[in-house]
């Protein structure tokens, strides 16, 4: 099983920024979107849920600041 981590990020024009994290299965089954907890990060929730990476889930997050 391989496991690709992709991140990257989105500025608007007010200074807002979203950024993201991916954990992406080379033989995906589904997507998993799981929102970051108040006051933690998208790599918190990644770390959380790996689990279900090794079941062939693509499992991604995000930080929204602004």
């Amino acid at each position: 099983m391989g496991v690709r981590i992709a991140r990257g990020y989105q500025f608007d024009l007010k200074n807002r920024k979203i950024e993201w994290a991916m954990l992406q299965s080379k033989n995906t089954r589904g997507l998993v979107l799981v929102p970051p907890l108040i006051g933690g990060s998208f790599a918190q929730q990644l770390n959380l849920f790996r689990w279900l990476a090794r079941m062939n889930l693509d499992i991604i997050s995000f930080n929204y600041s602004g």
